[in-house]
């Protein structure tokens, strides 16, 4: 794409981990619309604690993945499902040791 062009992720993002991924894979701007108008149908209130989890949510994932800010999620490598049945990642194992 030409550097004069953004890319939008929009429709079906509900959460500070769905603008998160939009973010690491590219996105310049992340538009929600669905939690933020349910919320406000509620009240006013709870449009601004609507507003306020998905910051909290996008923060926790900055901090978790090393970043100062969601601009530096574009750094973060992601691990989709696919790669953690491959032999490049060792899985988790799933029986705790015997003490």
């Amino acid at each position: 794409l030409p550097d004069t062009m953004a890319v939008v992720a929009s429709g079906g993002l509900r959460t500070g981990l769905d603008v998160a991924l939009s973010l690491a894979l590219g996105a310049d701007v992340v538009a929600l619309a669905k939690p933020l108008l349910e919320a406000a149908t509620e009240s006013e209130e709870a449009a601004y604690q609507a507003i306020e989890l998905l910051i909290e949510e996008l923060r926790v994932i900055c901090f978790c993945t090393g970043c100062a800010d969601p601009r530096q999620l574009r750094q973060v490598q992601i691990l989709r499902a696919a790669d953690l049945s491959s032999s490049a990642v060792s899985p988790l194992p799933l029986e705790r040791p015997n003490r």
